[in-house]
């Protein structure tokens, strides 16, 4: 009876990981084919945001023109980025909430005017980007980007 008892356990904990680990996956198949970029939508509160995966920026972003829609909180830390043209720019922070598939994060946004580079993508794919999730988003959340299936999954 103990053996039943625990084989039901171990199955019922089995399909349970399972279940959580297929509900963790982030596609970005669908933007790949439309505009090979792996980008993923997000909601914070009922705002629609299209985040641009980006492992090879070290922070996240959010565009300074949508912040004031968004259910946000300014913090006091600011950081220096250099620009790809090279200028220096001092950047505020924010703490937001977003959330995909009823799973939801919490991520140190950098605020920075990107209008003019998200304006490029917009011009040439038609869809509007709203910020980046940079590595240390895939760090804490433990998430690794699958080119080859078109998904982000916690390793």
């Amino acid at each position: 009876m103990v053996i039943l008892v625990l084989a039901v356990a171990f199955i019922a904990n089995t399909i349970d990981d399972m279940r959580k680990k297929n509900n963790s996956k982030i596609s970005f198949k669908e933007a790949m084919d439309l505009v090979e970029l792996p980008v993923v939508t997000f909601y914070n509160g009922d705002k629609k945001l299209n985040f641009l995966l980006d492992t090879g920026s070290n922070v996240s972003y959010i565009n300074s023109s949508i912040i004031p829609l968004l259910d946000h909180e300014k913090t006091d830390k600011e950081m220096n980025t250099i620009g790809i043209e090279g200028n220096k720019v001092s950047n505020q922070f924010c703490k937001m909430s977003v959330t995909y598939k009823n799973q939801v994060f919490e991520e140190e946004f950098s605020i920075a005017d990107l209008d003019e580079a998200f304006s490029v993508v917009k011009q040439e794919s038609g869809v509007q980007i709203h910020g980046i999730l940079g590595s240390k988003f895939f760090e804490r959340y433990k998430y690794v980007l699958d080119f080859k299936e078109l998904i982000a999954y916690i390793k």
